[in-house]
């Protein structure tokens, strides 16, 4: 059954998600000379964003135990889930 859907542009974030990924697979703004040429404008649309949501919101920890991180290329990422409670101030 076709689901209307063009599976070739179909957005699939659920292996990056969930960890299934391989490392850079995942390059949103592209690199090189072809790099996006809007890449600079999302970067400080999404600081802004960020800005104005933790300005309103207080962010927790939904699990009283630390979180655990590991190396994934040359960043440190949460080893689980890294679940949070977001609350409106």
């Amino acid at each position: 059954m076709h689901s209307g859907v063009d599976e070739g542009t179909a957005f699939r974030p659920g292996p990056v998600l969930d960890g299934e990924g391989e490392p850079n697979t995942w390059l949103p703004f592209g690199g090189g000379a072809h790099r996006c040429i809007g890449a600079g404008f999302a970067l400080m649309d999404r600081t802004a964003v960020l800005r104005e949501v933790l300005t309103r919101h207080t962010l927790a920890p939904a699990d009283s135990h630390p979180e655990r991180g590991r190396v994934r290329n040359i960043t440190t990422v949460p080893r689980g889930k890294a679940r949070i409670v977001v609350t409106p101030q």
